[in-house]
């Protein structure tokens, strides 16, 4: 299964709250691999794809390919600019996501520490519950003085 066929149930969970669309451009490293709007917020998210979580909760282990410096610094440059840059990892019916800050050196994040702090989306009945973190991101920006 291709990257566009996996990662099309999460787009379409999202499109229903506002626009949002997968990005296959092959030809600019870094670029994210979902981008949207919700509510007048731009946001990027990276998306990568686990089995199973380790009971050290780090994913993607270190032979799998996790988040690349040039993703780190595209998600970055959004969040610089005023937008929300996402981090997400996607097993099985759950999905964890991090701000860029939670990734570390060799490109991991801790799915542990994502399910501690409430960071998981769920798939129900076909469907990702993707309204309550939408809304976390746009309440915790529109706070900002660079959100208009």
């Amino acid at each position: 299964m291709s990257e566009a066929e996996k990662t099309a149930p999460f787009v379409d969970s999202l499109k229903k709250e506002s626009y949002f669309r997968k990005i296959s451009d092959r030809f600019q490293i870094g670029t994210p691999d979902i981008l949207g709007c919700y509510k007048g917020l731009f946001i990027a998210i990276e998306v990568k794809y686990v089995d199973s979580v380790p009971h050290d909760g780090f994913v993607p282990s270190l032979s799998q390919h996790g988040f690349t410096k040039p993703q780190i610094k595209e998600l970055t440059a959004i969040e610089s600019a005023g937008g929300v840059g996402v981090a997400l990892v996607i097993c099985g019916d759950r999905a964890f996501w991090f701000t860029v800050d939670q990734i570390n050196p060799e490109g991991q994040v801790n799915c542990l520490r994502a399910i501690e702090n409430n960071r998981v989306i769920k798939k129900a009945h076909g469907a990702w519950d993707v309204h309550p973190v939408l809304e976390f991101f746009y309440e915790t920006k529109s706070g900002e003085d660079t959100f208009r």
